[in-house]
């Protein structure tokens, strides 16, 4: 089977808690889902500006089931 990426994937930014230390999980749901609504294809998540290197892999693995 062949995979291919088409379409509009966007690197977003992951949205963190005031302080930073946790991820907003329900902003980070809302902005899936209006980018969806507005056509989006995909997402590339946790790594527009490195913040997935600095995550748990429990983080990433909760963020990447949340959208």
């Amino acid at each position: 089977m062949k995979f291919t990426l088409e379409g509009i994937l966007p690197a977003i930014l992951t949205p963190f808690k005031r302080g930073g230390n946790e991820i907003d999980f329900d902003k980070a749901a809302a902005w899936a889902e209006e980018l969806a609504r507005r056509g989006v294809h995909g997402i590339f998540m946790a790594g527009s500006r490195g913040e997935g290197l600095l995550m748990s892999i429990e983080e990433r693995k909760q963020l990447a089931c949340l959208l």
